[in-house]
């Protein structure tokens, strides 16, 4: 676990160093969904799409969450959206976090659904939840208050809302299969 330790440590830190480059960030073209923006995006997503009702149901759902999370008052910055160890390139004792390519601002608690419940969670032997993710989220946690025990709650709502993020950010016409994976992710927990 100790790259992903430092994995973790690495995009929490540069998260942090973005927040105040957010406007120039966005001015620049990164794609905004910060929480006032989300269930918009969302709520667009699940209309320009095949999926089921309970989809384009949970719209108030996205809002509520969103304006949950906000309460916590953590600062939306650059979120890579897509941080899993294909991202991760390895040299010497140092993980080098690469492919931005999916960067949104955000809340950077998002980070944390593809990283942990997408991939760490897996294991090696690709099973799920074989891995407890506790440990990594708390480190996570650190570099943003560690006295601020609640933040623990907002990392609930971040892994769930992460997903509809996620499915918002990366809607390809082509790959409806993908989105709707990540819906359920954001509804379920899980795919089926």
């Amino acid at each position: 676990m100790s790259r992903w330790d430092d994995i973790l440590d690495g995009a929490a830190d540069i998260a942090r160093a973005m927040e105040p480059d957010v406007d120039q960030l966005l001015a620049a073209g990164v794609p905004d969904l910060r929480l006032a923006v989300l269930p918009d995006r969302y709520a667009a997503l699940v209309e320009s799409i095949d999926v089921e009702q309970r989809f384009r149901d949970a719209v108030p759902r996205v809002r509520e969450m969103a304006e949950e999370l906000a309460s916590y008052g953590v600062t939306e910055t650059l979120q890579h959206d897509d941080l899993h160890d294909g991202q991760v390139f390895v040299r010497g004792d140092r993980q080098l976090i690469l492919d931005w390519g999916d960067a949104v601002i955000s809340h950077p608690f998002f980070t944390l659904s593809v990283t942990l419940e997408g991939t760490v969670a897996w294991g090696l032997d690709d099973v799920e939840n074989s891995v407890d993710i506790a440990p990594l989220v708390a480190r996570y946690l650190r570099r943003y208050d560690a006295d601020r025990p609640e933040l623990s709650d907002a990392i609930t709502l971040a892994l769930r809302l992460g997903w509809a993020c996620r499915a918002a950010n990366t809607t390809l016409v082509e790959d409806p299969d993908s989105t709707r994976n990540r819906l359920r992710m954001f509804l379920d927990g899980r795919v089926d």
